[in-house]
């Protein structure tokens, strides 16, 4: 029982307001911008980066039932022309001062979608070098340290763990391989897969420069730097069609954990037949996707136990119940585990408060 345990006090400061990037337009860009404006705080930004011109986007925008200066509430749009696949157009913009970037399929190439992909990873490439080469990315990193560890962080951690067992097993395969065998012709690693599958897919400069941007991550990935994966307070969403590009990029660490890829064409489609297979999953849906409803939310475990006590998950449960929510799993170093059965949830730990977290499934958006 969890009675007797003291329930750590909450910080109620007001969520800030955000600066969000988003390039490529969608036909159905106005129904983001929606929903993204039901989430945000009062007085946050969205700079969009495209290649139309500010009255065509606002004609298609109104046309969608979005009127860009009556409808939104809590975001400002901010105008951008240009082709975001070209860094001058990127450097422009200042990509180190923004809190998330949306990197979107652009309907101009949503004919071929291996052509659709490779330019959303051109464009993920140089959002994140010209982060790497920006001062001000440094010094917002450093203040960034109290701040709530994003998904892309653990999954960059577990990738840089993955390709250090990867080396270390190719050095002892390599000790114990017979002279015949090492005359046989190399195999290509899963990240020449990549920079392959690009080259033959991608024409012209397009082609070009992402190879070199890409080659280049490679050889940081590659070298053998002692100094652990640093995190980032910028999150990358970026959107990718084809499922045979998500497989290539999960199999390369260098191009993974630099941000969070979202499938989308996949995603509808399962959720699509999930709701023909039975209607009423639509209303859960519709609770855990949408902009009011529960979510699903991770928090550090200060947040329900004190330092030094010493709880099971069980206890843990009962802490996060006195909030009015439910804990469904915990994260503890890299590990995720989801409702732990038998002694599992029995077991007494002490929580670490910082790096320690819980997944709960919250009351709904504005819950504190």
């Amino acid at each position: 029982s969890s009675s007797g345990l003291a329930l750590p006090g909450v910080d109620n400061t007001s969520k800030q307001s955000e600066q969000i990037l988003m390039t490529g337009w969608r036909r159905d860009i106005d129904d983001i911008i929606v929903l993204l404006d039901e989430l945000v705080s009062p007085g946050s930004e969205l700079h969009m980066l495209n290649e139309l011109d500010v009255e065509e986007r606002n004609d298609r925008l109104v046309d969608g039932g979005l009127d860009p200066d009556t409808g939104l509430h809590n975001l400002t749009i901010i105008h951008h022309i240009g082709n975001p696949a070209v860094r001058r157009k990127l450097d422009e913009v200042k990509v180190s001062k923004f809190d998330s970037v949306l990197i979107l399929s652009d309907e101009a190439f949503e004919e071929d979608m291996m052509h659709s992909d490779s330019h959303s990873l051109a464009i993920l490439l140089l959002i994140r070098d010209l982060q790497l080469h920006d001062a001000e990315f440094h010094k917002k990193q450093a203040k960034s340290k109290k701040s709530v560890l994003t998904r892309m962080s653990n999954f960059g951690a577990m990738a840089h763990g993955a390709g250090l067992k990867f080396r270390k097993a190719s050095a002892s395969i390599a000790a114990t391989t017979t002279p015949e065998a090492k005359s046989l012709p190399p195999v290509s690693s899963p990240g020449n897969a990549v920079l392959m599958s690009m080259k033959n897919n991608v024409p012209g400069k397009k082609r070009n420069s992402l190879l070199a941007a890409a080659k280049g991550f490679k050889a940081k990935s590659d070298s053998k730097k002692k100094t652990k994966v640093q995190q980032s307070s910028c999150i990358v969403t970026c959107e990718i069609l084809d499922p045979t590009t998500h497989t290539m990029i999960m199999q390369n660490p260098a191009i993974a954990h630099m941000s969070d890829y979202v499938l989308s064409n996949n995603t509808v489609s399962k959720v699509l037949a999930m709701v023909a297979e039975s209607r009423e999953v639509k209303a859960v849906l519709k609770e855990l996707l949408g902009s009011s409803g529960c979510d699903i939310a991770v928090w550090a475990a200060k947040r329900y136990t004190h330092r030094g006590d010493n709880v099971s998950f069980w206890e843990l449960a009962g802490q996060v119940r006195k909030r009015g929510e439910i804990c469904i799993g915990y994260l503890l170093d890299d590990e995720l585990v989801l409702n732990p059965k038998g002694e599992e949830r029995h077991a007494k730990r002490n929580w670490n408060l910082e790096k320690d977290r819980v997944i709960i499934v919250t009351k709904g958006k504005n819950n504190v």
